[in-house]
């Protein structure tokens, strides 16, 4: 592995980070780990096939890490995303209240400021490789979406999104460094305390089904606590991918 952790590509523009990076990697005989960003992409995605809108001046970026992990890991490996994001976030803008909406977008006053999508490819139960694209609202706020949004422009002039795009990479080579088996499995209270609507009724997506209750907490695994007339209902992350 290089020292780095990873080969850098910088695009003026592309339809889609996450699939111009799995490009690269499937055409990289080294098969190293990529750190891509463009200033411009026309055809961002989140989950559950909605779009992701963006504008020059956002943050439009993905990250492939070669690394098998269990399938079960997902949800850790999911928190530990949130985890470098939120702290990148928190480091920069040290007097904002950012809260993580789970499973992986970062809210800032109920509107959405950045999101998440995580892609993999599984072989025989293990994930063989894992892509994570990360888009932060800089300068726009979009309006035509199902959620209220807000930009890093609304409350700072320090919106420069390579700037955010370094600092991103150096906290996850830092980490990748001290955690080489993904071992996320400690409690975190910091982030754990980070998640909004805890204590709330919330309503989850899942699969054809809306599962409504109490959010208690999301645990060290990434699973989604709820109680629902007094019974307790765990929500694996892997469910809604």
């Amino acid at each position: 592995m290089k020292k780095n952790e990873f080969d850098f590509y910088f695009f003026k523009e592309i339809k889609n980070t996450n699939d111009e990076i799995k490009k690269i990697f499937n055409l990289n005989s080294k098969k190293n780990n990529i750190a891509l960003f463009s200033e411009v992409q026309l055809m961002g995605r989140g989950r559950t096939k909605k779009k992701w809108y963006s504008s020059f001046g956002d943050l439009t970026c993905s990250f492939l890490i070669k690394k098998e992990y269990p399938i079960a890991k997902l949800g850790q490996i999911n928190l530990w995303i949130l985890s470098e994001l939120l702290s990148v976030l928190k480091n920069k803008y040290p007097l904002i209240n950012f809260k993580i909406k789970w499973p992986n977008d970062i809210y800032y006053k109920g509107k959405k400021l950045a999101g998440i999508l995580i892609e993999t490819n599984i072989k025989k139960d293990l994930v063989s490789y894992i892509v994570f694209g990360i888009g932060i609202n800089c300068i726009s706020a979009p309006k035509n979406i199902d959620y209220p949004s807000i930009s890093i422009s609304k409350f700072s002039d320090n919106k420069d999104p390579i700037s955010l795009f370094i600092d991103l990479s150096k906290n996850i080579t830092r980490s990748l460094k001290a955690s080489r088996k993904f071992q996320f499995v400690d409690s975190d209270e910091n982030l754990m305390n980070s998640f909004k609507d805890i204590g709330k009724k919330i309503k989850v997506k899942l699969h054809n089904e809306v599962i409504e209750g109490k959010l208690l907490k999301i645990n060290e695994y990434g699973h989604l606590i709820l109680e629902n007339k007094k019974k307790i209902i765990k929500i694996d992350y892997g469910d809604i991918v």
